[in-house]
């Protein structure tokens, strides 16, 4: 064989390997794609910051997870027990439907707190069943509240209470005297992001309550918008007592 056809038959085999390489890859990252699609309860920040994936896929992925949760409301005594209540609640609600994820949202009033979870579910139908509990009628929106006989309360001591806003204000404090100590501008660009960056759970109730919003619109109007947060959400930063900046656009536009 001469060096010829030598190098020509090395040529075509070199394209046939590098050509079936690239489709081997281009079917994986597609079938990773798919199975990432296929997954609702991934943690909103995974899915912020996934390079791997577009902007529509993001929002698309997000929006599922909020359509797919419903924030139930119990009023409790200070008396009970917030780890226990938790429990009960989850328990209730593996009941109803399959529970991806459940988290407690705490608000303080007269003669007590209002605990707030928000519920995500595997499927719609336990959505609809749960939001039958809701006060409005028609509407059936997917906040509904839970009545305390419904659960087996108990009203032992709470040993891990929710935090306070003392507590809160003391983290501020620290947080700022950790920037006054900070040695270089890039330690206090990561304290920033540390104390600043938002957590999965506010992520969660932030796109939750713009699939609210957009249940009320469509609602309302019988439109068919789409309410999109953007802004510190988007960016990833985001605190409990921050502002919610929802854009309402037409359904063409996100997936």
């Amino acid at each position: 064989m001469s060096l010829r056809t030598f190098c020509t038959h090395s040529i075509r085999f070199s394209k046939r390997s590098i050509s079936g390489i690239s489709l081997r890859l281009i079917s994986q990252s597609h079938k990773s794609i798919i199975e990432k699609e296929s997954s609702i309860s991934c943690e909103p920040k995974d899915v912020l910051f996934d390079t791997s994936i577009s902007y529509p896929q993001i929002m698309s992925r997000l929006r599922k997870q909020a359509q797919h949760s419903i924030l139930l409301q119990l009023d409790v005594s200070e008396r009970d027990n917030a780890n226990l209540l938790l429990k009960e609640v989850k328990t209730f609600c593996s009941h109803v439907g399959d529970v991806q994820y459940i988290a407690p949202y705490y608000i303080k009033v007269k003669n007590g707190r209002l605990c707030s979870y928000l519920v995500e579910f595997k499927d719609l139908n336990s959505i609809h069943k749960l939001s039958l509990l809701s006060d409005d009628g028609k509407l059936r929106t997917r906040i509904a509240k839970l009545k305390p006989n419904e659960l087996k309360l108990s009203h032992a001591n709470d040993s891990s209470k929710p935090p306070t806003e003392k507590v809160l204000a003391h983290t501020h404090s620290e947080f700022v005297q950790s920037m006054m100590r900070a040695s270089s501008i890039s330690e206090q660009t990561n304290l920033f992001y540390t104390y600043c960056s938002a957590t999965n759970k506010n992520l969660r109730a932030k796109f939750f309550l713009s699939s609210v919003v957009e249940d009320f619109f469509n609602y309302k109007i019988e439109s068919n918008l789409t309410a999109v947060p953007f802004g510190s959400s988007m960016a990833g930063f985001s605190t409990p007592s921050s502002d919610l900046d929802v854009s309402i656009t037409n359904i063409e536009t996100v997936p």
